[in-house]
């Protein structure tokens, strides 16, 4: 059954026996990691700063320095949820969580994997010193 999610790398490539016992690097095959780590790229990458894919990333940076306020919390969710629906589309958002501290922002993603119909989290961080 073909569930949709895709092949790919994992990060950091790790070397790993194949079936006929030889050693190397092999592609992830449907494994949920693949889309939590695409939604780590699109929450880390800035809007301008991925080559030849100008387009791809979030706008989460024009926050990072701005007053501790709910008008700030509504904008982080807004632009979240901008950037995933645009990239991501094997997943619906169930809940999009905001903590801000004093030097930290942590963004908690919760969400449905439309294809295996499973819910999973993802914790994104940013240091802002």
């Amino acid at each position: 059954m073909n569930n949709n999610i895709g092949t790919g790398a994992l990060f950091p490539i790790k070397l790993e026996k194949n079936s006929k016992g030889e050693t190397g690097w092999y592609p992830q095959v449907e494994d949920p990691k693949l889309i939590e780590e695409n939604l780590r790229a699109i929450l880390l990458y800035e809007v301008g700063f991925r080559f030849r894919q100008e387009d791809f990333g979030n706008r989460l940076t024009q926050c990072l320095e701005e007053p501790n306020t709910l008008a700030l919390n509504y904008m982080i969710q807004r632009f979240v949820i901008e950037a995933l629906s645009r990239y991501e589309d094997r997943i619906t958002l169930n809940n999009i969580t905001t903590v801000r501290g004093d030097y930290k922002l942590s963004i908690n993603i919760e969400y449905h994997l439309i294809s295996t119909n499973t819910d999973s989290s993802v914790l994104i961080n940013y240091n802002l010193n």
